[in-house]
């Protein structure tokens, strides 16, 4: 079973990274002007300004996505890749936790689901595409959701985190309030 699970692993993370990079490398890529913002946001923030939300709005929390920019432009330069690879870390974070997710609510003989879940959400083309498009809090939403599942399902110790549990996940629901509030309607029957 444990060669299973690590097979599993192994192609959930190149199913992941194959696809988006022969996306990246087709002539639809390209970087649209949601994401030229964020990328201007990450240039203030390593100018010593903090930019919270999407420019031009009052919602859309963004900083969770401007950092991780932020960081590859230090590193590699302003680039498309710089503005896209860091959505692709935080999409590739959200699956794990919605797989782990996955994991506590399937049936441990039924250790297949998840994967099959995670992989047709890796194969789906509009998370193709999402999955790399800085737009100002759609992936900040879709990992805080993805963290919120894992916590109400994950075989944690409620009892000795309880207080602690409540307040992360209140928090995660603010988060996903500011940052892309469709993301709440899904998560209502779950609460």
């Amino acid at each position: 079973m444990k060669s299973f699970k690590t097979v599993a692993l192994i192609t959930i993370i190149l199913s992941l990274f194959i696809t988006r990079v022969i996306f990246l490398k087709s002539n639809v890529f390209s970087v649209d002007g949601d994401e030229a913002i964020l990328g201007l946001m990450a240039l203030d923030l390593l100018d010593g300004k903090f930019p919270v939300y999407f420019y031009g709005q009052t919602y859309g929390l963004s900083l969770l996505e401007v950092f991780p920019i932020a960081i590859w432009i230090t590193l590699f330069g302003v680039s498309n890749i710089a503005i896209k690879l860091p959505m692709l870390l935080i999409f590739g974070i959200a699956l794990f936790f919605l797989f782990k997710t996955m994991q506590s609510i399937a049936a441990s003989k039924k250790f297949w689901m998840p994967i099959f879940f995670i992989l047709l959400v890796i194969l789906s083309p509009t998370w193709l595409i999402w999955s790399l498009k800085a737009r100002g809090g759609y992936l900040t939403s879709f990992l805080s959701s993805s963290i919120f599942c894992y916590l109400l399902f994950s075989n944690i110790n409620r009892e000795k985190l309880k207080t602690a549990l409540f307040a992360i996940l209140g928090l995660l629901l603010i988060i996903i309030f500011e940052a892309q509030p469709l993301w709440l309607p899904p998560l209502i029957p779950l609460g």
